[in-house]
């Protein structure tokens, strides 16, 4: 599957229903957000070789993994796609790091 067939997957299931999918053009860390959230096992199989194994991981953990409401969605990537041990201990810990407040808290030290 090219990026361009996992893109129109995607728009076919509404994954970018907040976009105007017309005239957006997005990004690749959009892309690959969307697709962990909506993307079904052929699309996800798609992303892990369109895309490097770090980036993926990188945008879960600091997108995904703070976002209660995904946790069965987290725990299913965690223990199968990135091969997470103790998954619970890790959404736990990365909830708490990645979450609105500590994002809040470093944006008004950065001021």
């Amino acid at each position: 599957m090219t990026k361009d067939e996992l893109l129109y997957n995607l728009i076919k299931k509404k994954a970018f229903w907040s976009y105007n999918t017309l005239t957006s053009k997005f990004d690749d860390s959009i892309i690959i957000e969307n697709c962990l959230l909506w993307g079904d096992v052929e699309e996800l199989i798609a992303l892990f070789k369109l895309f490097d194994f770090e980036t993926i991981k990188k945008i879960w953990v600091e997108k995904l993994v703070p976002m209660d409401i995904f946790y069965k969605n987290n725990y299913y990537l965690g223990k199968i796609f990135f091969d997470i041990e103790d998954i619970r201990e890790f959404i736990e810990f990365n909830s708490k790091k990645y979450g609105r407040l500590e994002r809040i808290k470093q944006l008004s030290s950065e001021l």
